[in-house]
């Protein structure tokens, strides 16, 4: 009777320890859920890492008492092992292996569910230690295509800005404005290349469950915005140039027909 009572005291304090590790884990995968879905802004990617390392330090630190416990509850398996019995319900009448089989059933679940919890925390951590790496890494490359894009489109419309009207160009100049109008449409294709760039990863984001900030998103559509009214102008002004060489300029009808007239006629 006293090794029983020995021994209920045992698992009794056994029993504590692994509730309060089911407890503790499960306040900690909720934390970290909490933290889901991240939202796409390096400042706020910031504070989630951070909030990371402090919660991955308590994790740390929790660690060996966990395993330590886990390894009292496969001591106490390994002398009192569970026999293949259908689960007795407690009465005054148990015998006192019923009464042992009873406290290891009752460890063997507590530890399972601890072990299984541990494990699934752990697992949870790395990954999303990963993943905030990956998000700060897509988000940095991000953030420099649009600085890029947006210096790219801020020459391309300083060119524009600086067209003459085509009604004010002289004659023979048209297919010199032409010809570079050509090479400024392929330079500027350049830029394509680096919308394709931003927007992938910003649907790389997308499906990682990272959605861009107001402020990216509004950043993202500007220069998207920007690029398609510049493309749009660049055409524009291609075949105004290209209508007058065929209106007005060397082989049109007006020009052959003041080329024959006297030059105080014309």
């Amino acid at each position: 009777r006293a090794r029983l009572e020995a021994l209920s005291d045992h698992s009794g304090k056994l029993q504590l320890s692994l509730q309060e590790i089911i407890d503790w884990l499960t306040v900690k995968d909720e934390e970290l859920s909490e933290q889901l879905p991240f939202t796409g802004d390096i400042s706020a990617v910031q504070r989630y890492n951070e909030f990371h390392s402090t919660f991955m330090e308590d994790v740390k630190i929790k660690g060996p008492f966990i395993l330590a416990t886990l390894e009292s509850a496969q001591a106490f398996l390994s002398q009192h092992p569970l026999e293949e019995t259908e689960e007795s319900t407690p009465d005054k009448d148990m015998s006192p292996k019923q009464r042992i089989q009873n406290l290891s059933r009752f460890i063997w679940k507590q530890a399972n569910v601890s072990s299984e919890m541990w494990e699934k925390l752990s697992a949870r951590c790395i990954d999303r230690h990963r993943h905030i790496g990956r998000t700060m890494e897509r988000l940095l490359e991000l953030q420099n295509a649009m600085e890029g894009l947006s210096l790219a489109l801020d020459q391309g419309e300083a060119v524009r800005d600086s067209w003459e009207p085509v009604g004010d160009l002289f004659i023979d100049s048209l297919q010199e404005h032409i010809d570079a109008t050509k090479v400024f449409k392929d330079e500027v294709g350049a830029v394509k290349d680096g919308m394709k760039i931003a927007n992938d990863l910003a649907h790389q984001l997308a499906i990682s469950d990272v959605h861009l900030s107001t402020d990216n998103a509004h950043r993202l559509e500007e220069v998207t915005s920007r690029w398609k009214i510049l493309q749009t102008s660049i055409e524009e002004r291609l075949k105004q140039l290209q209508d007058a060489h065929h209106d007005f300029g060397p082989g049109s009808q007006h020009f052959l027909s003041t080329s024959v007239q006297i030059p105080w006629e014309r």
